[in-house]
């Protein structure tokens, strides 16, 4: 009787009758079917992702032929990357905005190539190009009065400030500080510029030399700037400048 029992069982189980481990299988079956599930998962993740972009801002100044001049800023990439991929396009978007000494602004768009480092904008009858650097980005430009140079601190804390610079000469002082740095333009009235590098000690103490060979003090309280200049020719001078360049 035993015997006929376990004979009807192992038929059973050859056939495919309910029980035998079914619950095993069953249990496979589904971790098998979650498996795929996350499987699935990670697939659409991949196929729809985009990797995050990344967005620098740059603030400085522009000073040029005719009085112009004023204070810039722009922000490099925001939809600066593929999908797929975490790598940077070579060239990416650039948006900003020009804050004129005068008054007004102007729209501004362009590129800027990771490669080669070169930053290339234009609105409102303005070309600029630059090369960037550790610290930001120098170059020059072409406007509605004539050509000046810019400079740029990659950083959206940097303050620009414009103003005039008076004495054996005059004409356009504009630049911007950031973390104890300084950069920036001078153009006379004869439309001759000169580039300005110097230091901003404690946040109000100001030391600059200029790229023909100028060098002077100055000082930062609030919104204003002051300070004195002098040539190695022998001219002399003040400067002035506020924050924001009329922005």
């Amino acid at each position: 009787m035993i015997r006929t029992f376990v004979s009807v069982v192992l038929v059973a189980c050859v056939f495919g009758v309910a029980g035998c481990g079914s619950d095993d299988s069953s249990s496979s079956s589904s971790s098998s079917s979650g498996g795929s599930s996350s499987s699935s998962s990670s697939s659409s993740s991949s196929s729809g992702g985009t990797a995050p972009s990344t967005q620098t801002t740059y603030k400085g100044t522009f000073a040029g032929a005719g009085g112009d001049g004023g204070a810039i800023q722009v922000t490099v990439g925001g939809g600066g990357t593929s999908k797929q991929t975490i790598h940077p396009l070579a060239v990416q978007q650039v948006s900003g905005t020009l804050t004129l000494s005068g008054g007004g602004s102007v729209t501004i768009t362009g590129s800027f190539d990771d490669q080669t480092n070169q930053l290339t904008i234009t609105g409102g009858g303005y070309s600029f190009t630059g090369t960037a650097t550790s610290d930001g980005v120098t170059g020059t430009y072409t406007g509605p009065k004539g050509s000046g140079t810019f400079t740029v601190f990659a950083s959206a804390n940097a303050v620009p400030y414009c103003g005039t610079f008076t004495g054996d000469s005059s004409g356009v002082w504009n630049f911007v500080v950031d973390a104890g740095k300084l950069s920036g333009s001078a153009v006379g009235s004869d439309g001759k510029g000169d580039l300005i590098t110097g230091t901003v000690t404690g946040g109000t103490d100001i030391t600059f030399t200029t790229k023909n060979n100028a060098s002077g003090t100055g000082k930062i309280s609030g919104s204003s700037a002051t300070g004195d200049w002098a040539s190695a020719g022998g001219g002399k001078g003040t400067w002035s400048g506020t924050a924001g360049c009329g922005g």
